[in-house]
């Protein structure tokens, strides 16, 4: 037998509302990070609050791995590029995709800047209005 669910005041479910709508509109990914190391206790702390969601039939059937090592780190995140690029209908794997940009980037630095007499290897310089010029 489960309990009965608890009740709230209207008042009080429309401003946890607007709070959880505030808080989710205010989010956003971070995709540069720190190398520095945590205080102890904060990851293990995480992972014990995460075990905690909701899960179909109350299970939990969550797995976490801390990982630290720096290049197994970098392994990790060249597989799920990679997965991630197959799930997309792509047939390159990230990696390969990652090395065609850098050699494209490197060759096209060299052939705009083997002609002294080519305009366009100028300087991007920032303009007020926040976009960059060409100059």
């Amino acid at each position: 037998m489960t309990a009965p669910a608890a009740t709230m005041p209207a008042d009080a479910v429309l401003s946890v509302r607007g709070l959880a709508v505030d808080f989710a509109t205010r989010r956003r990914t971070v995709r540069a990070f720190s190398d520095r190391p945590l205080p102890a206790g904060v990851v293990e702390d995480c992972l014990r609050t995460a075990g905690t969601a909701p899960s179909g039939a109350n299970l939990q059937p969550w797995h976490f791995v801390v990982v630290t090592n720096p290049a197994v780190k970098h392994r990790i995140r060249l597989a799920a590029e990679a997965e991630a690029q197959l799930k997309q209908g792509h047939r390159i794997s990230a990696r390969d995709n990652y090395l065609r940009a850098c050699n494209y980037h490197r060759s096209s630095e060299f052939f705009l800047h083997a002609n002294p007499d080519d305009p366009r290897p100028r300087t991007l310089a920032p303009t007020p209005g926040g976009s960059a010029a060409r100059g």
